[in-house]
């Protein structure tokens, strides 16, 4: 049987060894290293003689229940050292991609033999495990005692993926594996191992690779006079994430930023000569690789005439009329503008007041009444990305306006105006509430309506004498958001865009009673006295 045995494992390692030769197996250094550790962990911990042979199989690598052709790889190259070492009563079963040993060998129980009188059931079998984290692979393998299913011993290690084992992880083949990207010449980089730059700098030919990398970069503000506007952003067509630490403080975030051209990142930073900041450049998620080329641009800052306007206290006036619009500046980070607008004659019935930006910053803001209450807010309702607050008019009195960044990655000039406007409320006017919503019929009759302003909501209620499904929707242009509630005010149901183009839709078995819905815009694609019809019905 000892035979057997042996010509059995000597026509596998054979095989093996062919198939090894007739690869180009020229293994990079750390895999060399890992296949022999992992012979010296199995030949010093399986018991053997020439008087008491045992049988050792290695087991491919797993990774995501799968053994990729790194896992095959390892398993002959450590087959093959093993049998290499001619250790005495030490047979070495080549390695086969096959289920897991222990669980078909355990079945069987030692000394098995297979159909053609071979016994072919390992003593001691090699187990491992693959996992991918931030670049690099990490290996956990496990020499198993089958008679008894006990852990002998135990490796672990890790392996950093370059080319040639990013390569052979591949499951499907090189036709549909992922795109590899090398790491540039600029690695390894760390906050403390960071790439300096001066201000006014552009960097070609970085990489974003493997996937999981971070660059580091310090962009110095040396030989400026007084302060600069220092723009930071990425090209190209990798979809890139920055955050900015600093100004000379590493472990404070100023900002973060993933929208600016395309899919590139953008952060402009206020600093005075002598500065730093700190920026990381990584991709949008952590599947992200590819090129980019990194710019630090450097321009003058003549300063900002209404400043100081950090606080209500500091606001300016806001002169109504298009005509006496004012031109401003925010600067990046926390920068934010107050103004004023002053009432002072009563205003006519459905009169608003409409104060809005114009440029090419995304800014938000806020509005607030004489004694400091937060009154309405909005992001994008103006033209692109600015901001625009319409607030009907009822009385005479002075409101603030507070003007920011959304996230305080950019920087530049901009115009704020406000002036009157009159509005055009439909029929049902005033059913901005659930104690003034509308009745309607559920018989599919449709009531038209708008938003005027853009930020206004519109109630509707209906009554169903029997139990029944009914549809709630929004037909127009405009992209609309329903929220239907039972009669005690508990919400049944809320959608965005189940209807056609961005109207919603909401369809629902009800019980008999009373119920009612609130209809809105969604906010940032509000639009001033947006038309849109609604319908109930039921069935």
């Amino acid at each position: 049987m000892i035979v057997k045995r042996l010509l059995f494992c000597f026509l596998f390692i054979l095989v093996t060894f062919s198939r090894v030769i007739a690869d180009d197996y020229d293994l990079p250094d750390e895999v060399s290293f890992l296949a022999d550790d992992i012979v010296s962990m199995i030949t010093s911990s399986v018991p053997h003689s020439q008087k008491a042979p045992v049988l050792v199989a290695v087991r491919g690598v797993e990774m995501n229940d799968t053994v990729p052709p790194f896992g095959e790889k390892l398993a002959m190259t450590v087959s093959t050292r093993l049998a290499n070492t001619q250790e005495p009563g030490l047979l070495v079963r080549a390695h086969l991609p096959v289920d897991s040993y222990l669980s078909e060998f355990s079945s069987t129980g030692y000394g098995a033999e297979s159909e053609d009188g071979f016994d072919l059931a390992p003593d001691f079998v090699l187990i491992g495990e693959a996992f991918e984290a931030d670049g690099t692979l990490h290996l956990l393998l496990q020499l198993i005692n089958v008679g008894n299913e006990t852990i002998m011993s135990g490796l672990e290690a890790s392996l950093v993926i370059d080319q040639w084992l990013h390569a052979l992880m591949r499951i499907d083949g090189p036709d549909t594996a992922s795109e590899y990207i090398e790491s540039d010449r600029f690695e390894p980089d760390s906050p403390d191992n960071a790439l300096v730059l001066s201000a006014d700098e552009v960097v070609e030919e970085r990489t974003i690779g493997p996937a999981g990398d971070r660059d580091w970069f310090v962009v110095e503000a040396e030989g400026m006079d007084g302060k600069a506007l220092v723009s930071l952003f990425t090209t190209g067509e990798t979809d890139t994430y920055m955050e900015v630490y600093g100004p000379d403080e590493p472990d404070v975030l100023f900002a973060e930023n993933d929208d600016g051209d395309d899919a590139n990142a953008s952060v402009g930073v206020l600093m005075e000569g002598g500065q730093r900041v700190w920026v990381v450049i990584r991709g949008y998620d952590e599947t992200t690789i590819g090129h980019y080329t990194f710019h630090a641009e450097i321009s003058p800052f003549e300063g900002d005439p209404l400043e100081p306007d950090n606080s209500m206290e500091d606001a300016n006036a806001l002169n109504l009329g298009y005509e006496g619009g004012t031109d401003s500046f925010l600067m990046p980070g926390t920068d934010e503008d107050w103004y004023y607008v002053d009432i002072l004659q009563q205003p006519r019935p459905n009169t608003i007041l409409s104060i809005e930006t114009i440029g090419d910053l995304d800014t938000y803001m806020d509005l607030y009444s004489e004694s400091g209450m937060e009154m309405l807010s909005n992001d994008d309702g103006g033209e692109g990305d600015n901001a625009r607050i319409d607030l009907f008019l009822e009385s005479t009195g002075r409101f603030f306006v507070r003007v920011k960044h959304y996230d305080g990655s950019d920087q530049g000039e901009y115009r704020i105006v406000a002036d009157y406007s009159s509005a055009t409320p439909d029929e049902f006017e005033p059913d901005d509430g659930r104690t003034q919503a509308k009745e309607i019929r559920a018989d599919g009759s449709e009531q038209q309506k708008n938003f005027t302003p853009a930020d206004d909501q519109d109630w509707i209620k209906f009554t169903i004498s029997e139990t029944g499904t009914v549809t709630v929707r929004t037909f127009g242009d405009i992209d609309t958001y329903v929220k239907l509630f039972d009669r005690l005010g508990n919400l049944v149901a809320e959608d965005d865009d189940s209807g056609s183009d961005y109207n919603a839709q909401v369809e629902r078995l009800l019980q008999p009673g009373q119920y009612f819905v609130r209809i809105h815009q969604v906010e940032g694609d509000a639009v001033f006295g947006g038309e849109y019809g609604v319908s109930v019905r039921k069935r």
